[in-house]
């Protein structure tokens, strides 16, 4: 077995390991405070929201282009998109004018 498949699979018990040690908080982790609601209300395991919508502002107020983003927003713009749409959710980047 090469290194990179006992690292795999050592990734996947430990997830596996997370999971079964998570599962019974699970009910908590998944709760939600509206704003200016007292209470709480719970998000159903199964949700799975059918669009999201990343807005990003610049500070000179220039229009969002990928070249306006720092190398870092880049990335983790991407990489969200990415496994957002893995999941099949679709996924908006709007630039919010000041």
């Amino acid at each position: 077995m090469t290194a990179r498949r006992r690292q795999r699979g050592t990734c996947r018990s430990f997830k596996a390991s997370l999971r079964e040690r998570y599962s019974t908080r699970r009910p908590a982790l998944h709760r939600a405070r509206p704003c200016g609601v007292r209470g709480t209300r719970t998000v159903p395991l199964g949700f799975k929201p059918s669009k999201v919508v990343y807005g990003i502002t610049l500070k000179s107020g220039e229009a969002l282009t990928p070249q306006n983003l720092f190398t870092f927003s880049q990335v983790a713009t991407y990489r969200a998109v990415r496994h957002l749409c893995s999941y099949e959710i679709e996924v908006e980047v709007v630039g919010i004018s000041g």
